[in-house]
């Protein structure tokens, strides 16, 4: 949806995807993050009035993804890479430069009743804020974005009444700038 709006309001944008994705999108360049050897997709010296990063959401569609994307990652590797990720990014901004990321809480929500999800299992949006504040970023703005309720089939809304699950109907998009205080 970036490269699309961009291309209808004839702004300049650089967007990435992984290769299965793009074969339709010329507009739209293959990209691989690799985790043991993070670089800056863009050209030295290019620095972006916004970056924004719409991830694969953990676990949730692993099936969906080519193989050695972030979805394969245990937890504490997904966390990782988004901490070193999150660096980088602040590294190539400009001072004026806004980041929007688009995620959604993870948890224990598919098929288990929410009294017996364990905590220890989800990735909240706190987590990403802390991550972003921790690498050099100015939270500016959490704003929630809902999905349709359309999505969810009367079958599944059934079952989730009688399995006592939660659905979830939203994502938080996450923007912040820069933090010029920021040491570390």
């Amino acid at each position: 949806m970036v490269a699309d709006t961009c291309l209808v309001f004839n702004r300049q944008c650089w967007s990435f995807d992984l290769l299965d994705r793009v074969k339709t999108r010329p507009e739209i360049e293959p990209f691989l993050w690799d985790p043991e050897n993070l670089a800056w997709p863009l050209p030295s010296g290019k620095k972006p009035d916004l970056i924004f990063f719409d991830p694969p959401y953990f676990k949730k569609m692993a099936a969906h993804y080519m193989k050695g994307s972030i979805s394969d990652f245990t937890k504490p590797q997904y966390l990782n890479f988004f901490k070193h990720l999150f660096r980088l990014m602040r590294d190539h901004s400009k001072p004026s430069t806004l980041m929007a990321f688009l995620n959604a809480d993870f948890r224990d929500f598919q098929g288990i009743p929410a009294v017996d999800e364990n905590p220890d299992n989800a990735i909240l949006m706190f987590t990403y804020v802390k991550l972003l504040e921790t690498c050099g970023w100015k939270i500016t703005h959490l704003t929630d974005c809902p999905l349709s309720t359309q999505r969810f089939t009367g079958n599944m809304v059934n079952r989730m009444h009688e399995k006592r699950i939660l659905g979830i109907v939203r994502r938080t998009l996450i923007i912040g700038k820069p933090d010029v205080l920021h040491r570390g």
